[in-house]
């Protein structure tokens, strides 16, 4: 099983990586993705509403 998800993870991140690296405007909606997400995971957190985290 590890060996798949390490292929996987070479698969798929590499060229995410590539291409976040590559074009400002990509790596500008990473970001921002990333401060939404945990954005609302503080938000969940302070109201204590149980969501599971995937």
């Amino acid at each position: 099983m590890l060996p798949y998800l390490a292929a996987v993870i070479i698969v798929i991140g590499l060229p995410t990586l590539y291409v976040a690296m590559r074009y400002r405007e990509y790596r500008k909606f990473l970001a921002g993705a990333f401060f939404v997400s945990s954005g609302m995971q503080f938000y969940f957190y302070l109201a204590k509403i149980p969501i599971p985290l995937m």
